[in-house]
C-alpha cells in the first residue's frame, strides 16, 4: 500500500473516532456515569459505543425519583450502606 493512499482514508476515521468519543462522553456524563471510561469506549467502538451510552439508564433521575418516593412514603427507605472495608 502506498502512503498517499492511506492518508485520505485514515484522517476521516480518526476525526470520526474523536467525534464519537466526545459525544459518548457527553451522553454518559449527562446520565451520571464516568465520562472518561465512556469516552474511551466511544473512541474504540465508534457509533456502537455511542449507541450503548444512549441506552444506559439515567442514574441521576432514578436516584431523584427514589428520594421523592421515599419522602412521600410510597416505598421503604433504603437501609444505610456501610463503606467497603479497607485494610
Amino acid at each position: 500500500m502506498d502512503a498517499d493512499f492511506l492518508g485520505p482514508l485514515l484522517f476521516p476515521l480518526i476525526v470520526g473516532a474523536f467525534a464519537c468519543a466526545y459525544l459518548t462522553q457527553q451522553v454518559a456524563e449527562a446520565k451520571g456515569y464516568n465520562p472518561i471510561d465512556w469516552a474511551v469506549k466511544g473512541f474504540l467502538f465508534g457509533p456502537l459505543g455511542l449507541l450503548a451510552a444512549a441506552g444506559l439508564p439515567d442514574v441521576k433521575s432514578r436516584k431523584y425519583l427514589r428520594l421523592l418516593a421515599e419522602h412521600q412514603g410510597a416505598i421503604e427507605p433504603e437501609p444505610p450502606q456501610l463503606p467497603p472495608y479497607e485494610g
